[in-house]
């Protein structure tokens, strides 16, 4: 196992516990509120966040074994997360601990299973541009997880 990748799989498992935290600890008028970021629901926004892993884990497992990311707009890409948005509009906590749950370990496993060679390893992304696998599983994998996290918070 590589050091790199023990260090990320750590930062991943860290922040979603932070998630995990902030999302047991809302007020049903907290989890109502609407994010500033998304023009969202708290619980939409964090079913979003929490359900994202294994698409973003699909990015990371490509990246690694040399293999092109999948093709998508950015047009595509915020029709599917307004879509997501209207179908879990009334989602519950529980729904979202359990997207939470069932993302976490694995995306962790798959970190922590990575060598140094496939975290270096560069791939076209889809917006344009060439990305490595550690930059995708720190800037995409938990960073989504860390701007989701953050507009959350700072719901009103």
């Amino acid at each position: 196992m590589s050091q790199r990748a023990e260090e990320l799989a750590t930062q991943f498992e860290t922040i979603n516990g932070q998630f995990r935290d902030t999302v047991e600890a809302m007020s049903d008028a907290q989890w109502h509120a609407t994010t500033d970021e998304e023009g969202w629901t708290v619980g939409v926004a964090a079913h979003h966040a929490a359900s994202g892993h294994g698409g973003l884990s699909g990015m990371v497992q490509a990246a690694a074994t040399g293999q092109a990311l999948p093709p998508i707009t950015p047009e595509q890409l915020n029709a599917a997360n307004a879509q997501h948005a209207r179908d879990f509009a009334n989602v519950s906590k529980e729904e979202v601990l359990a997207a939470l749950d069932s993302g976490v370990g694995p995306a962790a496993t798959l970190i922590r299973s990575l060598s140094d060679e496939q975290l270096q390893r560069g791939v076209e992304t889809p917006f344009g541009g060439t990305m490595t696998t550690d930059q995708i599983i720190s800037n995409v994998l938990i960073g989504h997880v860390q701007q989701h996290l953050a507009s959350i918070l700072a719901a009103h």
